[in-house]
Parts: structure tokens; sequence; C-alpha cells
């Protein structure tokens, strides 16, 4: 049915799953033309115009609307077994000197039977570099290119778990280590002995973001 679809209408339907997987509700008209302006660079005059797309989306089959602002049904079924995992830019596995990117630049889609439990807040970053490469996660190991998956809402960090750091505004991702009352760590576990860790204190510019619990490979 959506080869029948104009690319707009595609990036419309798109946006609207995007936003529900996202958020965990529909988006009203307004919330929807600034998510597609955001995070799609398509941008639309009025809110007319994107009440028009959705009646056509509706008129082809694949949404129904309500009465209520966000009353939006996909009735489009193809998608319902993967979740789609936002890609936030990419995160370095060596120093912290990857400047973190606001915008979604992608998404994974995620099998359900791969990724059963639900978290709208789970999001993706590519990792860059070899700091990594020994640590496994499910039995995965955290090598170049590889799509790490991070929960944000976890925050009881232990030592042992690999994390994502925010460090004076960049990202990393190393395995943490609490060094003692008032220091933690962040290793490096490569097979490349130039990486070195990280030492911070409660007085530093960071930011322990999340814990990283899946990794997809890339290729």
């Amino acid at each position: 049915m959506e080869e029948l679809l104009t690319h707009n209408q595609r990036i419309v339907l798109k946006a609207i799953k995007d936003f529900h997987f996202r958020y965990g509700k529909m988006p009203t008209l307004r919330e929807l033309k600034d998510f597609l302006a955001q995070n799609y660079s398509l941008t639309f005059s009025s809110l007319r115009s994107i009440y028009l797309y959705l009646k056509k989306l509706e008129n082809k089959g694949l949404i129904k609307r309500g009465k209520g602002a966000r009353e939006i049904k996909i009735l489009d079924l193809k998608e319902t077994n993967f979740w789609h995992i936002p890609i936030y830019g990419w995160v370095n596995a060596g120093d912290a000197c990857c400047f973190p990117r606001e915008a979604v630049e992608g998404y994974l889609r995620v099998s359900k039977k791969l990724l059963p439990v639900k978290n709208k807040h789970l999001f993706a970053i590519e990792v860059i570099g070899d700091s990594m490469n020994l640590a496994t996660i499910g039995g995965k190991n955290i090598e170049d290119g590889d799509f790490v998956l991070v929960n944000p809402e976890d925050k009881d960090f232990r030592s042992g778990d690999i994390v994502v750091a925010n460090i004076d505004g960049a990202l990393t991702v190393k395995e943490f280590k609490r060094i003692d009352e008032h220091t933690i760590g962040l290793f490096p576990r490569s097979s490349n002995n130039e990486h070195n860790p990280i030492y911070l204190t409660e007085s530093d510019n960071f930011l322990i973001i999340g814990k990283v619990v899946e990794v997809f490979k890339k290729k």
C-alpha cells in the first residue's frame, strides 16, 4: 500500500510513528509540524497543510482520525512487529572528543523478538574507535562502527557497567568503576593499549547519560 504514497506522504506517516514511539502519544497538528521540521527538514507553511496530508493518509487507509487533537490510529500493520530506535549521532570510543548532535540521524528497525521490553526512551549511538572492542554486552563486543543501545532511565550505575558519558559536552563510551566515595573512573576495554582511563570527581563537568544495554552490529 505504501508504494502509492508520495515521498512527503511517506515522511509524514513515518514521523507520526516515530513521534508516537518516542513520546508514547500521538502528535497534535502543531507538534507534528514542528517534529517534521526539526527531524526531517520538512517544513509546512500552515497547520492546514498538515491537516491535508493527514486527510490523504486517511483516504488511503493508512490512518484513522478521531475528533480529539491526538486521536490518530495507525492502520498500517506492517510495522507492528518492530521498534524504531532513534539514532543520535555518534559516540567516540577513545577520548571524549566527539560533540553530540541534537537531531535524530535515523532509526534502527529492531524486531520485538530481539528487544521484547519496550522503553520509549531508549536510543542508539554509533561507536567510533576501538577503545571498547574487548567489552561485551550479551556476548557481543563493542567494535568500531557498531550501534550501542542506551537506556537513559537506569541511573543505578555499578562498577562494571558500560556507560555513555558526556564530559565537557563530548560523548564517550567506557566501563564505569567507582574508585572511592568521591571519585569514579571510566575505563577502556581494548586490545589497543594506547587508550587510557578517565578519572572524574563530583565537581567535574560531566554527566553519565545511561547504560549500554545492547549492541547491534553494523556489518
